[in-house]
């Protein structure tokens, strides 16, 4: 069995919002906040931060203004055990990764109790069970993975791993 670990969510880089999702280091729990969408989705497969709202609050912050009106490219996807990738970490993903192989996602967390470093936490786990290309996702399934709500071109190459 391989093992891959991914790491996911917001974080300070350029593309990764420069903002890191609240954990209480107390309760362990936290939000996954991911990363802001760079693309263009099919109209109402949408993902807005704003739906965060109700959670962030409940840990006592708020996101930040640069966040508030984008779209999320919520992947991996843990309501529907689908994560994506493209170019060479899709091609990573698959020559590593078989099914029944596992992906282990981890992120870097704000501590809203105690200021100092990130924490750094697993947020979730899943068994591989398929790989399939995102254009090649039905209209019916875009809605399950970032990649294939995204608008994508018939030579598109993202790769979705569907998950148990």
């Amino acid at each position: 069995m391989n093992v891959l670990l991914c790491r996911v969510g917001a974080d300070t880089s350029p593309g990764g919002g420069g903002w890191n999702g609240p954990v209480n280091g107390v309760t362990r729990k936290f939000v996954y906040v991911p990363i802001p969408e760079s693309r263009s989705v099919h109209p109402g497969l949408e993902r807005p931060y704003a739906s965060l709202n109700a959670s962030l609050s409940a840990f006592g912050v708020e996101l930040p203004g640069h966040l508030r009106l984008q779209q999320m490219h919520l992947d991996p996807d843990f309501d529907h055990l689908t994560y994506g990738d493209v170019g060479e970490r899709a091609k990573q993903l698959k020559a590593n990764l078989s099914r029944g192989d596992v992906l282990v996602f981890y992120a870097g967390l704000r501590d809203t109790l105690q200021p100092g470093p990130l924490v750094y936490a697993i947020i979730g786990v899943f068994v591989v069970d398929e790989f399939v290309l995102a254009i090649n996702i039905s209209p019916e399934a875009r809605h399950q993975n970032a990649h294939s709500r995204r608008v994508i071109d018939p030579n598109n190459l993202d790769l979705i791993v569907r998950g148990r």
